[in-house]
């Protein structure tokens, strides 16, 4: 079975010796464009002990074992020379195995927006029938990045793709995109109810990272502080925070929120109550009552969202006393 190989010419440059049957002579082009560029083997980026040069001339082996070992060897390595981009498109192109072609989808996203020219590929991937394929596809789209803009409707339709681990990296995928991503809100907004926590999590946290406008993503939130895992909670008052008195609509479930039973949940919802500031007046005899909360952070932020909800400065007060040491002097 013939490969690709990398050896040396007689001054010492690295050069390939040959391509398989099957794969095409860019390749031996590429990859002696790498070895010029990068002079003597000795001093090429290195994966594994090896050059680079050597570990893309085996993307192009016939034998898929080979052509796993140099994809892995690049996802762990990510070097990020033009030669390296250029093997690992070509071989994503080229690709018929599914282990191989999730590989080396995930060595491209390692590269964030170098690999920016892998974006129509690894969009076509999306589509893949291998479940592993469109979710590495999608995790590497999002390491891409804005470069990866294109790609955002076919990431908001993977939302309800069968698989929840591909529902989740596209949902994760867009989020990383930032406002990028702000055209997948409302798929985000109904993925934020799927009937898997890591699914609703992701989509929650991309939702507020790709700043939606806030009739899209205030009623998703709201709804999600409802939801059955803190994790989600969090993520939903944490990102209504961002929309200030936008936010007012959530007044009532943030009122509930401050009498969950995690003192993190509570304390994170009065700050976002004084976030939204006299809209929330309604809300503030709860956070009276929050003020002699166990949990000193959340005493902090509840005479806080006060003072900005009424403009009135409050002093924290904690608790009353509860033990006394024997010389007599109260502890609180």
């Amino acid at each position: 079975m013939s490969r690709a190989t990398v050896g040396r010419s007689d001054d010492g440059r690295c050069l390939p010796r040959a391509a398989g049957a099957g794969r095409t002579a860019v390749t031996v082009a590429l990859l002696a464009g790498a070895a010029l560029a990068s002079g003597a083997c000795a001093r090429e980026e290195r994966l594994d002990g090896r050059p680079v040069s050597e570990w893309a001339a085996a993307l192009q082996s016939e034998d898929a074992a080979t052509r796993l070992r140099a994809a892995q060897a690049f996802a762990r390595g990510a070097p990020r020379s033009p030669a390296a981009v250029h093997a690992l498109l070509e071989a994503l192109a080229a690709e018929r195995d599914g282990v191989v072609h999730e590989t080396i989808a995930e060595a491209l996203g390692r590269l964030g927006p170098a690999a920016a020219g892998a974006v129509p590929q690894l969009t076509a991937l999306l589509r893949d029938r291998h479940p592993q394929v469109r979710s590495q596809a999608a995790a590497a789209l999002g390491q891409i990045g804005t470069p990866a803009q294109g790609a955002v409707p076919a990431l908001a339709g993977l939302l309800t793709d069968p698989d929840q681990e591909v529902r989740e990296a596209a949902a994760a995928s867009l989020g990383r995109m930032g406002p990028a991503g702000a055209a997948a809100a409302p798929a985000l907004a109904r993925a934020a109810t799927d009937q898997i926590t890591v699914v609703r999590l992701a989509a929650v946290r991309a939702l507020v990272a790709v700043r939606p406008s806030p009739e899209v993503a205030v009623p998703a939130l709201t709804r999600a502080l409802q939801d059955g895992y803190e994790g989600v909670q969090l993520a939903a008052v944490y990102g209504l925070a961002r929309f200030g008195p936008a936010a007012a609509g959530a007044v009532p479930g943030l009122r509930k929120a401050i009498a969950d039973e995690h003192f993190g949940l509570r304390a994170a919802a009065a700050a976002t109550l004084g976030s939204i500031g006299p809209l929330a007046v309604d809300a503030v005899p709860d956070l009276e009552r929050l003020r002699a909360d166990p949990d000193s952070t959340t005493r902090a932020e509840a005479a806080a969202a006060i003072a900005k909800i009424t403009g009135t400065h409050v002093i924290d007060s904690p608790p009353m006393p509860t033990r006394a040491p024997a010389g007599g002097r109260r502890v609180p």
